[in-house]
């Protein structure tokens, strides 16, 4: 019988050993998070710029309507080579019937993208919350198309290219993913529908407003998506909270044992901070994120001492953000491509348009992504690396040069040395 007890005495004490080993672990782990390295990524990420004054759009486009009536598919001038004024041509009154059934959202979104400034007054967004109808935004190339198809080619190559800049403006100002994205698919738009209307009436003066879109993009500005991470990791830091208060009250306690709100924010900034800092902003310079650390490994006691914040964690990693990035540098690409054209524009009628290219400063031609000139098809082109592209693998970019190209005087004086 003694050497029962004995037996199972040493049974009892390897059990009580193995839990003391799995408690001292635990306690280990809720006592060292954050890490230094999380620490590091929540402050960078904490980071935010302080209201700037002026109108903010975020409200202004809130109330727009969603689209009324039926509206044609093809003035959303979706797609690489999708011609906006071939669409309006081809359907005039279907497309003006759309427009002014939908004219005071439109107005709206106007006014929304003029205004100085576009943040969501709601530091910290929910998953759930309603987005602005960006869509109203993306159609004003449609109206654009639609003015120059009517007669008024100046008025709407102005209102584009200042589309175009405030596009731009956006891709600097990320308010979130989606305000990024969308900058980007707008001024991929009107960049496009810049080329097609130069090339149609190329010898109409180049308006006042595209003189911005001449000068060379900064990376360091346009290339990073930031600022639109920030707002996700404060989406996803509400999330995290909420997970405690959608248990029962009674139940709260015991779900602290499992889940730290605190632990998942650390966690999911950590995997996040790669997209910001010094060695984002050299990523964005070179247009090269492949050597860039875009996500970071889970500390292995972390699946113990928060079994339920990992797994939480690990479903949004952050290397699904690359892409997103890939496009963000496509679009400093095509502010490059955009420049070259109207620096082009602005040269003597003279010159040919190989001349042309030839004359455009090395930094802006060739790199660090070269531009591509085809005489043959005379287009200039940049190639392109998102992964996606509505729905299809990036490939180029491309601009149709004006067969004839008069020099503009206020283009050509700005540019001048």
């Amino acid at each position: 019988m003694s050497t029962v007890w004995r037996w199972l005495s040493r049974v009892l004490s390897v059990i009580a050993l193995a839990i003391a080993v799995v408690l001292a672990l635990y306690a280990y782990g809720r006592l060292t998070t954050p890490t230094p390295s999380q620490r590091d990524a929540l402050a960078l990420m904490q980071e935010s710029a302080p209201m700037p004054e002026g109108e903010n759009g975020f409200p202004l486009l809130m109330v727009a309507s969603p689209p009324e009536g039926d509206w044609p598919m093809a003035l959303s001038c979706r797609g690489e080579g999708a011609s906006c004024l071939d669409a309006v041509q081809s359907a005039p009154e279907a497309h003006e019937a759309a427009l002014l059934a939908n004219s005071p959202a439109l107005d709206a979104a106007e006014r929304a993208l003029r205004a100085p400034v576009f943040r969501n007054p709601d530091m910290t967004p929910a998953a759930t919350d309603v987005l602005p109808p960006f869509q109203m935004v993306i159609r004003l190339s449609a109206r654009r198309a639609f003015e120059f198809a009517a007669g008024r080619e100046s008025a709407a190559l102005g209102a584009t290219c200042r589309d175009a800049a405030d596009f731009a403006r956006w891709s600097r100002e990320q308010d979130s993913m989606v305000h990024a994205m969308i900058a980007v698919a707008g001024f991929r738009q009107s960049a496009a529908l810049i080329g097609e209307m130069r090339a149609r009436t190329p010898t109409v003066p180049m308006p006042d407003a595209c003189l911005a879109l001449a000068a060379l993009p900064d990376p360091a500005a346009e290339g990073l998506i930031c600022d639109g991470l920030r707002s996700e990791w404060r989406m996803i830091d509400g999330i995290g909270i909420s997970v405690v208060d959608q248990v029962p009250e009674a139940q709260r306690p015991s779900v602290h044992w499992l889940h730290s709100p605190e632990q998942f924010s650390a966690r999911s900034a950590e995997r996040m901070a790669g997209y910001c800092g010094p060695a984002a902003v050299d990523a964005a310079l070179r247009d090269d994120i492949d050597g860039a650390r875009l996500d970071s490994p889970p500390r292995a006691i972390d699946r113990l001492s928060f079994p339920v914040s990992h797994i939480l964690g690990e479903i949004a990693g952050g290397v699904m953000y690359a892409d997103y990035w890939e496009r963000q540098l496509d679009h400093v690409a095509r502010r490059r491509l955009l420049a070259a054209f109207l620096q082009m524009e602005a040269m003597p009628a003279g010159l040919s348009n190989a001349e042309r290219f030839a004359a455009l400063p090395a930094e802006l031609r060739d790199g660090p992504r070269p531009l591509r000139f085809d005489a043959g098809a005379n287009t200039l082109g940049v190639a392109l690396r998102g992964r996606q592209h509505d729905g299809a693998p990036g490939n180029e970019a491309l601009l149709m040069l004006p067969s004839v190209s008069p020099a503009s005087a206020p283009l050509a004086a700005s540019l001048a040395p």
